[in-house]
Formats: C-alpha cells, structure tokens, sequence
C-alpha cells in the first residue's frame, strides 16, 4: 500500500513554545477552581505537556488497535469474510495511514519537546511489559475478541472530537499541532466506516453471553 506521504510531513523548524499547544477546555486542569489562578507562563506549559501526552495516547492506541488488531486480520491466511467486497483494501489502507499518524505524531513530540524524547518515543503513556504483552496476545486475535472494534471506534470518535477543537481555534495554537489534527481528522472520518463495518462482520455474529463477558 503506498499514498501520498507529503502530507503527513511537519513544518520544518522546532515548535512554537510561545503558543499553546492544544486548546485550554481539552485539558483536565481547565476545569479545576485554581486553573485560572495560574499564571500564563504556568497554563502554558501544563498546557504543552497535556498536548504531548495527547499525543502519545494516539499513537499507543493506534499501534495497539490498528497495527495489531488490522495486522492480524490482514495477514491471517484465506480470503476472510471481508475479502470480496474492497474491505480489504480500505483496511490496507486504513493500516497505512495509522502507520503515517504515528510517524507524524512521534515528529510533532520530538519537535516540540525535543529534550524530552531524545531517549524514546514515550514519556507519559508507559505499560508494564506484563501488561502489553497480554494486551497484544488479545488484540492479536480480533475474531475471538472483537471488542476491540468497539476500543476502534471510540477512539477513532474521539480523536476526530479533539482535532475539531484544535482546528476551530487555530488561528490561536502552534501551527505544526494544526496542521497534524487536520490530516489526522481528514484520515479520520474513513476509518470510523471501516470500524463500523468490521463491528457488522465480527460483532453482531457475537452470542449475547459473549457480548456480556466482552463488556465486564
């Protein structure tokens, strides 16, 4: 699978640290009594490590769920079930994108905090070896855990949720933090199809006892 790369390509330079990052309402901080009491130096730079940390969130779910979980549909052998309708294709490329996002996710931190993630890609977002290792065991194997889709889905809703909020304020935020929600969101909206299709194959075959034991 191959696109046009170029889009998913930063601004050059180093970030702006003299604008925010993200807007102030998408933080947790924002809504506590003492956030106004803070200086703007202060909002500013919670405001930078919130965004970072944003960031990070989108490429761990997007690594787990649509790497792994589109992996293992991809690569498993046999047409599928979704081979003979141009699902397969939409998930090659569905996969390809992801893989750009995390790439220009990963650019967008370094860019911005280079001092930060000279020693890794992951500074707020850290799973125990234990835990990712079992968390990647299921999300290798979808059909048996299709829950998944529904993680897919959710997270698909709500990053479009995050960058409309960036995009609605841009005039006002660090221009390489726009540009990325606005590929992202672009990119979005067609993966939010693809879960739901996957949802009608995987999910709506699932017995109702399954179902239950998928949500507790």
């Amino acid at each position: 699978m191959s696109g046009d790369a170029s889009r998913y390509v930063l601004p050059p330079g180093p970030a702006d640290r003299s604008r925010f990052f993200i807007p102030e309402h998408l933080t947790a901080l924002y809504y506590t009594p003492g956030y106004a009491a803070l200086s703007l130096d202060k909002r500013r730079r919670y405001n930078h490590y919130a965004a970072l940390y944003l960031n990070e969130m989108f490429v761990f779910f997007e690594d787990v769920l649509a790497e792994t979980v589109l992996g293992a549909l991809l690569e498993a052998k046999g047409p599928g079930p979704f081979a003979s309708n141009g699902l397969k294709e939409r998930l090659e490329r569905f996969r390809w994108e992801e893989r750009r996002h995390t790439e220009m996710f990963h650019a967008l931190n370094k860019a911005a905090a280079p001092e930060l993630y000279r020693g890794g890609e992951f500074r707020f977002i850290r799973a125990s070896g234990a835990a990712r290792a079992l968390l990647d065991a299921a999300a290798r194997r979808p059909r048996l855990f299709p829950m998944f889709f529904w993680i897919m889905l959710l997270q698909e809703d709500r990053s479009l949720y995050y960058s409309r909020e960036v995009l609605k304020d841009k005039d006002a935020l660090e221009p390489r933090f726009v540009h990325v929600h606005r590929v992202h969101m672009a990119d979005e909206a067609g993966h939010v199809k693809a879960d739901d299709e996957l949802l009608g194959l995987f999910w709506a075959p699932v017995p109702a006892v399954w179902r239950r034991l998928h949500a507790a």
